[in-house]
């Protein structure tokens, strides 16, 4: 549900990883791979909703439809699959 808390810091350190970013695609696909995070997770039932995330002004800033293009070529990309 939507009204899951997030686990807490010392939970999430040991997931963390460093991912070097040399080509677009694999920027984009980290880009909505962190967007949609707490989505996944079920902490907010949209993107734009996490309190901590640039989400909101990031689809104001690149335009609805250009960022619809960008979040569904993302998904789509073998590099999405790296950071799931």
């Amino acid at each position: 549900s939507a009204d899951r808390q997030p686990p807490s810091p010392a939970h999430r350190l040991h997931r963390l990883r460093e991912v070097v970013i040399t080509v677009e695609e694999r920027y984009w696909a980290a880009l909505v791979y962190v967007l949609n995070n707490p989505v996944k997770h079920g902490y907010v039932k949209l993107w734009q909703e996490w309190p901590y995330s640039s989400a909101a002004e990031w689809l104001d800033a690149m335009g609805r439809e250009a960022a619809l293009g960008i979040w569904s070529t993302a998904i789509r990309s073998p590099a999405y699959k790296l950071f799931d």
